[in-house]
């Protein structure tokens, strides 16, 4: 009984992973060919250069994510619950730290970007880059929240947050530029937002 039961969950849980990770993908179909129309190629190749690097970044947690959530779930099924406060301050913490580390390494790469010849100004490309780098802390910390919330196995509610931040990854910078025209700094602020609104979610 117990096994079908833990057959169930593992299926149920499969599918909101799926749905999270894959109708974000559906729409980037949509999204991808509007925003090289309306940004260009040289500002549309910056755009998926941070796409790139916000990715890279969020494996910049040195696992402290995954580490939190096996160690969390270890106190949970031990009923060691005195033990969860202190383990999850430290892990959000380090990772706050690691992030404003993250945040200054971008902005001092800015003349690695600007070697690209991307026909950007060196205004608009700092610009944009300062604004990935103040992303950065909810781009990091984010990881370990979610962590906090897969040892609580709560997968619906991860995905929930991740299907429509997924979604506003590639529809936010195609509302960006009807707002406030066709500049990769206003895409790049409106990602800001987005990603601090995920975190604000997951806390």
């Amino acid at each position: 009984m117990s096994d079908n039961l833990g057959g169930k969950v593992l299926i149920r849980n499969s599918i909101y992973n799926l749905l999270g990770l894959g109708l974000p993908l559906i729409v980037a179909v949509y999204a991808i060919p509007k925003l090289i129309e309306s940004l260009g190629v040289d500002q549309f190749g910056i755009l998926t250069i941070i796409w790139a690097v916000v990715s890279y970044f969020s494996l910049f947690d040195l696992g402290f994510g995954r580490a939190l959530t096996q160690k969390l779930s270890f106190y949970l099924g031990c009923n060691k619950l005195d033990r969860i406060p202190l383990l999850i301050t430290t892990a959000i913490i380090c990772l706050f730290i690691m992030s404003i580390v993250a945040g200054v390494l971008l902005i001092l790469a800015t003349p690695l970007f600007e070697r690209i010849e991307s026909g950007v100004s060196s205004e608009e490309l700092f610009s944009t880059l300062l604004a990935m780098s103040i992303a950065m802390p909810a781009v990091i910390l984010t990881a370990g929240f979610r962590g906090i919330l897969e040892s609580l196995e709560k997968f619906k509610i991860i995905n929930l947050i991740r299907l429509p931040m997924g979604i506003f990854t590639f529809i936010g910078p195609l509302i960006a530029i009807y707002l406030w025209g066709p500049y990769i700094s206003n895409v790049a602020w409106g990602l800001v937002f987005g990603r601090y609104f995920t975190l604000f979610a997951h806390v």
